[in-house]
């Protein structure tokens, strides 16, 4: 039987779902007809603060590329009923919602394309719920655990999940001895954390459940507070969009913020590793997780990043994009010059 703050914690979650589908069908009924209509870079600068402007729906977004060739992301939930590890049902079915994340990126030249993204991680009706519970078990004013609380618990994972989906990828060369469904990836909140996994055979991270802090072991909180540190003014990041700002966009400097997270918790790296492997079976898992992430770390690091990471707390993203973009050409001139010179 569930109590009345097991209840209420349903109710709302319910509700969240419910009422965030009517503002994500509002917001892509509203972008599809404003699109349409762009013609003039005035005309592009007014479709982004009225997209913005009180938008419920709206997870994270970000503004880049250069002022000729502008580009617009935005990331949002759309209602799901697939849920990867359950291996009981041979659709995929699932009892109760799910949430994924979805994210549409609009590049401007005189018309606005649409490049609609790949799913990136799925949260369950039950992580929802455990926010609301979590919210309502502090006593939180219940203007604070209305619908609106979640957006600001689950603004790090975009960020996190391109981070976890792309070391993944980055550790298939390697022939761990790991079965990739037993591991548990941490994801940051600001009063708790989720455990996420990637199932075998998927694209995203599927966010099974939320802790919040008074639950929350010490080395738990420690994971969860490195990880909100590593993330620092990053949570609206261009990588956050990735892979298909790289590929669409080329805007291949954003593996710089990729190598800047990877730095801000590599002095870490054993804690995260313990957390990630917890539940492995292998007793080696551990300590093959963390040798192959350290080479990564060592082979990603032609960004500077123990540099790039100062530097984008000072300036920005979009400037310190800017200066390696220029950096990295300057080079390319340098090495066409000398060879036409003689001099290698």
């Amino acid at each position: 039987m569930l109590s009345n703050d097991d209840s209420l914690a349903k109710g709302l979650t319910k509700r969240f779902i419910r009422e965030n589908q009517k503002s994500t069908t509002k917001l892509l009924n509203s972008i599809q007809r404003e699109s349409a209509k762009i013609k003039t870079r005035k005309q592009w600068d007014r479709f982004i603060k009225n997209t913005c402007k009180n938008n419920s729906a709206i997870i994270n977004s970000y503004i880049g590329g250069s002022r000729r060739k502008p580009y617009f992301c935005i990331s949002f939930f759309d209602k799901g009923t697939w849920n990867p590890m359950d291996e009981h049902h041979a659709t995929g079915g699932w009892p109760e919602d799910s949430l994924y994340e979805n994210f549409i990126i609009f590049q401007f030249n005189g018309h606005a394309p649409v490049l609609r993204g790949m799913v990136k991680y799925i949260i369950s009706h039950h992580a929802v719920q455990r926010i609301f519970q979590r919210l309502r078990s502090n006593n939180v004013e219940s203007s604070l655990w209305e619908p609106a609380a979640i957006f600001g618990e689950i603004q790090h994972l975009s960020l996190w999940s391109s981070v976890w989906c792309h070391v993944l990828g980055l550790l298939d060369p390697f022939n761990l001895n790991l079965d990739y469904d037993d591991l548990s990836f941490p994801f940051p909140g600001n009063q708790g954390l989720f455990i996420g996994a990637q199932p075998n055979g998927t694209a995203g991270c599927f966010l099974r459940t939320y802790v919040g802090d008074e639950k929350l072991s010490e080395t738990q909180l420690a994971v969860r507070n490195l990880l909100l540190d590593a993330s620092k003014d990053l949570h609206n990041s261009s990588f956050c969009y990735s892979p298909e700002i790289i590929k669409n966009l080329i805007e291949e400097h954003s593996w710089l913020i990729f190598q800047t997270v990877l730095h801000r918790i590599s002095k870490s790296l054993d804690l995260i590793c313990d957390h990630i492997t917890r539940d492995c079976k292998s007793n080696t898992a551990k300590i093959e997780l963390y040798n192959a992430m350290t080479n990564i770390i060592e082979l990603h690091s032609d960004y500077a990043p123990e540099i790039t990471s100062d530097l984008l707390l000072k300036h920005g993203e979009k400037e310190v994009l800017l200066f390696w973009k220029q950096h990295v050409e300057r080079q390319r001139s340098e090495r066409l010059n000398s060879m036409e010179r003689g001099d290698c």
